[in-house]
């Protein structure tokens, strides 16, 4: 038992090793998990704030032409004197974040109102796109524009949502526009938190980029990663991906429509940035759990090493002990003890006592033709075959030298005797072990048994000299059989 514990030793350290390797895996990948889905939940939030405050601000927008335009359009007021119809325009104008001004065109594009005064006169927008989509369609939904620069203003770069107007007739008669500041958006994106390599920005549906934050200072024209990017936003309206850009580095993007406006807001956020903590950690644990390993493997080769070398001394004392240490049976030193005790008992009690002689047959040349780590193999089977036998407290198998092998049979008399050695000899023989240099094809015994009810002996080297001669006799008259002392000589044993 003593040797087979370094290889539970190891088999155990190995599987501890890789059961602390494997939930060490899991935890890291738990945590990169966890680090990918803290930032889904940051960016979607951030996302989904922006777009809630740029759609109500839109819909105030929209609210705002929509009502000014049904007050321009009606006729009651446009007899009105100037001044009045002024006032009460802008009483209808609900304020709004990033809202600039607002103004109306007459059907040439020529504005003449600018409700808060700060355009400059004479301005004509007949070739802005929200004045020419408003011209050329009958439709009263507002309409968002690209990015422009009004000439005479130093406000930078706007947008505006435009709405149609119409005489009675139904006939164009210009547009009531609402200008919007982009740099209020630069104001609210500066204002988020994304981290020191994230972007946030905001892309009209054709890709044209309105506002990026951190600002590169190109936010009127299309970009080629912004035209991928909307490709992408497209498929829903709402969502994230991976996506590796064109200089090289791999980023998360989340993004969201902003109503029913051909809007999107996205926000970005490089894989590194997501997962910068998440690997310091998954390297602290890889190594804290690789020395732990280690320390365990180191633990259990020392442990195993040790328990090798108390194996070698217990089998040092087991062979001084009389345990053949190949067959795992008794010894001869250890046989001839237990066959000195069991003489001296039986001489006592007078009951009777039975030797078995046994041998291999044709043992050598199976040695030769097939090898020794063979015949050793051979010897164990042999060793199996009669310790299964051997079961009484009173018997004891041992191998006697070489391929033989002797049993005291304590109380038996011949024919108990020689009905077990028989037995055995056809166990070993059922066991059809192959051996070409045998007279049978197969491994077999040849068996001699002595006892003292038919061997008028006085010593135990009598009896086992008794056996050896039968064992000679079975031998002489072919082998594979078991011969017993002669019943004749039961007479002169008593």
């Amino acid at each position: 038992m003593l040797s087979r514990r370094p290889t539970l030793i190891v088999l155990t350290s190995l599987l501890l090793t890789l059961a602390i390797a494997a939930l060490s895996g899991w935890v890291v990948l738990q945590m990169r998990h966890d680090a990918l889905a803290a930032a889904h939940a940051g960016g979607h939030n951030i996302a989904r704030l922006v777009e809630h405050d740029l759609r109500h601000n839109l819909d105030i927008y929209a609210q705002t032409l929509d009502v000014v335009a049904r007050v321009y359009n009606e006729p009651s007021v446009r007899g009105l004197p100037l001044h009045i119809r002024k006032t009460l325009l802008l009483g209808q104008a609900a304020p709004a974040k990033g809202m600039g001004t607002l103004l109306l065109t007459n059907a040439s594009g020529e504005v003449i109102y600018d409700l808060d005064g700060s355009l400059p006169t004479r301005l004509d927008v007949g070739l802005r796109d929200f004045f020419i989509v408003q011209r050329d369609s009958n439709s009263e939904t507002p309409y968002l524009s690209h990015p422009f620069l009004l000439a005479g203003s130093d406000a930078g770069a706007d947008i505006a949502m435009s709405r149609r107007l119409h005489t009675t007739d139904g006939e164009f008669s210009g547009v009531v526009a609402v200008i919007l500041r982009l740099r209020a958006l630069r104001d609210l994106f500066s204002g988020l938190n994304i981290g020191a390599g994230g972007t946030v920005s905001l892309h009209m549906l054709d890709g044209t980029l309105l506002m990026r934050w951190p600002d590169d200072g190109s936010t009127a024209a299309p970009q080629d990663d912004s035209v991928s990017e909307v490709a992408r936003f497209l498929q829903a309206r709402r969502g994230d991906f991976f996506e590796r850009a064109a200089d090289g580095v791999e980023r998360w993007h989340s993004f969201r429509r902003i109503g029913s406006y051909p809007l999107i807001f996205s926000v970005t956020l490089p894989s590194r940035d997501i997962y910068a903590q998440w690997q310091l950690r998954a390297w602290t644990i890889g190594l804290l759990a690789t020395a732990l390993d280690l320390s365990i493997l180191g633990l259990a080769y020392l442990l195993a090493r040790q328990f090798r070398r108390s194996g070698e001394v217990e089998s040092e004392l087991r062979e001084e002990a009389g345990t053949d240490p190949l067959t795992g049976l008794n010894n001869r030193r250890s046989f001839d003890r237990r066959a000195a005790r069991e003489w001296a008992r039986a001489e006592r009690a007078g009951h009777p006592l039975a030797l078995l002689m046994l041998d291999i047959d044709k043992f050598k040349a199976y040695n030769d033709h097939y090898g020794h780590p063979a015949g050793d193999e051979a010897l164990k089977i042999v060793a199996h075959t009669l310790g299964e036998f051997a079961r009484r407290p009173g018997d004891c198998a041992a191998r006697y030298g070489g391929e033989e092998f002797v049993m005291l049979l304590a109380d038996s008399d011949r024919e108990h005797a020689r009905n077990l050695a028989e037995h055995i000899r056809v166990a070993l023989q059922a066991k059809a072990v192959p051996h070409a240099q045998g007279p049978f094809g197969v491994l077999t015994l040849s068996i001699g048994v002595a006892s003292t009810d038919c061997v008028a002996a006085e010593s135990l080297e009598a009896l086992l000299e008794a056996a050896d001669t039968a064992l000679y006799r079975a031998k002489e008259g072919g082998r594979n059989q078991v011969v017993a002392c002669p019943a004749s000589q039961l007479a002169g044993a008593h």
